[in-house]
Order: C-alpha cells, then structure tokens, then sequence
C-alpha cells in the first residue's frame, strides 16, 4: 500500500490506474499509520472492515464499525478513520484490519449510458447535485441491515476475481459493483432513519478549508486565511470550524500535522528534523514534545516501535 495515498485532504495522487480504474488496498490502523485524518476526493470509495473495530466519519456523521461492516464514501464526501478513542499509541488497544476500494465513476456510468440507468446511479456519481439524494444513501451498511452479507460477499468474490484475474474479471468486477448498487438502492432508509448532517453550504466550506490546510502543509496558516476563503468574520469562522468538527481550528491543524508527520516516519526514512519540517514544525523541540503528548513515544521511538 502506497502510505501517501491520503496526503492532504484533496487527494491529488491518482489512486486508480488508467486502464481499470479499480484499486484495492489492505490497511491496518494503528499499524500502517495511526490514523486517517479528514480529507476529500472526488473517486467513490467503499471500506470493507475485516477485522476488529473502529470509527468513521463521513461528512462529520461519526459511527462505530466492526467486522462485517461497509462504509460508502461518496464523491466529495469528507470523511476519516481511526480504530477509536483518544490516548496515545501505547493506549489505543484496538486495531481495525479494513480493505478500502477505490474506482472512478466511469465504472458506473458515462458517455453512452442509457438514461435510466444514468438516473438511477445520480445520487451516488454526483450527490452534491442533490443534498437530499446524499441523506437518503444508507453510507453505513452495519448489522442493522440485513442485506450486509450478501454486500459483503459480494465484495469478497470480487477480491478473488483481482487476485486470479481470469479472462475478463474486469466484466465481473464492473457487474458485482452494479449489483452492490442495485442493493443499496433496494435498502433506502426512510427519511425518519436518515442521518442529520451539515447542510451542503457548511460542507463546501469545510472542504475548502481541509483542501487549502493539506496543500499549505508546511506554511503558517492563520485564522485570517481561513475566515477570509470560508467568506466569514475570523469570529464567525471560528465558531463555524468549533461547531463542525469539536475542535478550534489551531488544534485541529495541530493533530493533523502530527498525523501526517507519524505516517511518513513510518515509510520514509527521513531524520526525524525533516519530518518536522515537511510536516509544518519548525521547532523541533517543540514537534518532540507535542508528538509525545499525542502518541505517548518521542518521533523515534514511534518509527523504531512500529516498524
């Protein structure tokens, strides 16, 4: 797996490959990295939890996951992982074996696409076009749902399908996607199941926010950036950021630099003062103290422990 494949929140790497935009990546957490910070891209993404548990948000919407479970991520939608609860590395007990898929909606539908069809799949290729078409899909498929298994082996007979890759797989991994779709869509919840979120105004300007912090990773960003690009008084943005994601936009920038700095201690073998720097702290005392307050270890101790 590619540790870099979440650097900054708009994802620019390509994730999928030209010829079959399809991809596959296993990942552990705490053991690839600590966690995946909030972050946006415009390919569909659907996270099959294998093992163990842990929490996801999607569009601030937070859930506890467990073996058996799927995640669908939309186009646009902001979302994270973590294998749940606070503390340090040393504290977090749990650990989330999960398999993120990850495919462009070309996949789905495009150019030449009947129009029923075309129709049928809108709200999950394009659902900033409709607000209420992203409320209404079930993103988290968990054992309330009876239909989870059969998603799930449908998911799984097309792993094997990637592995042995017989003459033509890549017919069956498109048709098992429309099947998992067509599921999804037979299990709409009713509207009194649905999920408050934050209305799409608030949305775009959270990932406007999260897209300009992980392309300025290593700048200063201040509170005047920010309430200027959001279109807010630095009081109102403030208030705004506090009331979407808990937290004061300092601290959280603060968490996400040390994120980013703990992934690439892991797949880099960088000194510990180019990690700091590449990651926004220009102090590098200042970077030991505070990843030692988050993840219980200094950085080097952190690389040498979890390799």
């Amino acid at each position: 797996m590619d540790g870099l494949q979440y650097y900054g929140y708009k994802e620019e790497k390509n994730h999928t490959r030209e010829a079959f935009p399809y991809n596959v990546y296993p990942c552990t957490i705490p053991l690839d990295f600590p966690d995946v910070p909030l972050h946006w891209h415009d390919e569909l993404e659907i996270i099959a939890v294998k093992r163990g548990g842990g929490e996801i948000s999607v569009d601030l919407v937070k859930r506890q996951v467990m073996a058996g479970d799927i995640v669908l991520i939309l186009p646009g939608q902001l979302h994270a992982i973590t294998c749940g609860g606070e503390g340090n590395a040393r504290e977090r007990l749990r650990r989330m074996e999960y398999e993120n898929i990850i495919f462009r909606r070309c996949l789905l539908a495009g150019p030449g696409t009947p129009e029923e069809i075309s129709r049928a799949l809108s709200p999950f290729l394009f659902p900033d076009e409709s607000g209420a078409g992203r409320r209404r899909i079930p993103t988290f498929v968990t054992g309330d749902l009876p239909v989870r298994q059969k998603m799930f082996s449908l998911i799984e007979e097309t792993d094997v399908l990637c592995d042995r890759r017989p003459a033509g797989w890549q017919l069956m991994v498109q048709a098992n996607l429309l099947r998992f779709f067509y599921l999804l869509l037979q299990n709409l919840p009713d509207e009194s199941e649905e999920e408050e979120t934050l209305p799409a105004g608030s949305l775009l300007r959270l990932r406007k926010v999260t897209e300009y912090a992980g392309s300025h990773l290593t700048e200063k960003i201040s509170i005047a950036q920010m309430a200027e690009l959001t279109g807010f008084s630095q009081t109102h943005f403030i208030r705004f950021f506090r009331r979407c994601t808990g937290l004061h936009f300092t601290e959280w920038m603060n968490r996400y630099r040390l994120s980013m700095a703990a992934r690439l201690l892991l797949i880099s073998d960088a000194p510990v003062t180019e990690v700091a720097a590449q990651t926004g702290f220009g102090n590098l005392s200042y970077f030991n103290r505070t990843f030692r307050a988050r993840y219980g270890m200094t950085p080097r101790d952190y690389r040498r422990c979890n390799r």
